[in-house]
């Protein structure tokens, strides 16, 4: 128990080097052996995902 105790405090604990994410986009999660997508390759799925993304950086770059 003290270990793992250890280890939470490690992990817990905050540094400088600690990478924040902050926004995040999902695509579909229908990519199953019967999903919706499951003949779909990975790059058409994610197409529109990066197509929002190119359009928000223009967005921003113009204000």
């Amino acid at each position: 128990m003290a270990t793992f105790n250890r280890i939470a405090r490690n992990v817990l604990q905050k540094s400088p080097n600690d990478v924040v994410l902050l926004s995040a986009v999902r695509s579909p999660i229908n990519r199953s052996f019967k999903g919706g997508y499951k003949d779909a390759h990975p790059e058409d799925i994610l197409m529109p995902v990066r197509a929002f993304r190119s359009h928000i950086g223009l967005m921003l770059t113009k204000s």
